[in-house]
């Protein structure tokens, strides 16, 4: 089980969250986005300031979702619930 823990967030709005596994000390940016159809929230691997190291998402949720929901989601990945 993983254990990301808020870390600091980036950018405006609280539209950016960067994240710190407790046991690893592995990073994930949490992104929120409206630029699709749909509101999205994806979590991406970065290093300690928030810049992403991979382009690939970890995880990511579509839907009625707001920036504060970022919280949620990262639960729900640190929980393994999202697969």
């Amino acid at each position: 089980m993983k254990n990301y823990k808020q870390h600091f967030p980036i950018g405006v709005n609280g539209q950016k969250w960067v994240f710190k596994e407790q046991n690893a000390g592995d990073y994930l940016l949490a992104s929120y986005s409206t630029r699709m159809s749909q509101a999205e929230i994806l979590l991406f691997p970065c290093d300690a300031l928030g810049n992403v190291s991979k382009w690939v998402e970890l995880y990511g949720e579509v839907g009625d979702l707001c920036p504060a929901d970022i919280h949620k989601v990262v639960a729900r990945y640190n929980s393994g619930r999202c697969w």
